[in-house]
């Protein structure tokens, strides 16, 4: 096993195995484990508070340490099937394998921690609204795909998780509108053919307005709220769920 160069070898070896009790997640849905005499933070992806797990240290930082998860030894009873089957390679989902009602109470707490740690403020906050769907809300989704090589591209999506750059091929995403999805087999198809052409990395867009799929960023996109009527541009921050 070759152990990276800038590895930090305290307090934990390279892929040294710890058995963790999960306490919290993270806004990042990083599981949040104390270790030792001296509660060292672990953090751990796709586990949940109250769960106990086994997990591969693989970076060590000044104030915490980085492991993967290896096994769920112990499930809680808020652990549901995710409905992405890229779920945990995507980096674009953190929650799915948790139940909705859950999300909420958790989201809701970790922005009363950040009032209190960001900025001192201890204040009561208001519980967070549930949206009304849960799947095929997201009017907007920006894949991207890197430089071509040869004049071939390789994957067209998202990073993939807790692995910076590398990209993960998403073909169909269970969050997105259904227009999107509907669009997206044939935008892939498109830029496949032309993308020998770009001389960078390029990220696309897919973004629904009453009922069409809008790819360029300076076209008029239009959403409905509450009875008001909104026009911006496509490229420019709208809230996506609407």
């Amino acid at each position: 096993m070759e152990v990276p160069k800038k590895f930090v070898a305290e307090p934990f070896g390279y892929h040294e195995e710890l058995e963790l009790e999960i306490e919290s997640l993270t806004n990042m849905a990083l599981g949040v484990a104390r270790y030792g005499e001296d509660d060292w933070v672990v953090l751990v992806p796709h586990c949940l508070p109250g769960e106990r797990v086994r997990a591969r240290i693989f970076r060590n930082e000044k104030n915490c340490s980085h492991a993967d998860l290896i096994e769920v030894i112990r499930d809680s009873p808020d652990r549901v099937e995710p409905k992405c089957k890229l779920f945990g390679q995507c980096g674009g989902c953190q929650y799915q394998n948790l139940k909705y009602e859950k999300q909420l109470e958790i989201k809701t707490a970790q922005v009363a921690e950040l009032l209190q740690h960001m900025a001192d403020l201890t204040l009561e906050v208001n519980p967070a609204i549930a949206s009304p769907q849960q799947w095929g809300y997201r009017s907007k989704i920006t894949p991207h795909f890197d430089r071509p090589r040869d004049g071939k591209i390789g994957p067209i999506g998202f990073q993939k998780n807790g692995r910076g750059r590398q990209l993960i091929d998403v073909y169909h995403c269970p969050i997105a509108m259904d227009e999107i999805n509907d669009a997206l087999p044939k935008i892939r198809e498109e830029v496949h053919a032309t993308a020998r052409y770009a001389k960078k990395g390029v990220t696309l867009l897919l973004r629904v307005s009453e009922g069409k799929v809008i790819t360029d960023n300076r076209m008029i996109a239009t959403e409905h709220v509450d009875g008001q009527k909104f026009d911006f541009l496509a490229g420019e921050f709208f809230q996506n769920n609407p």
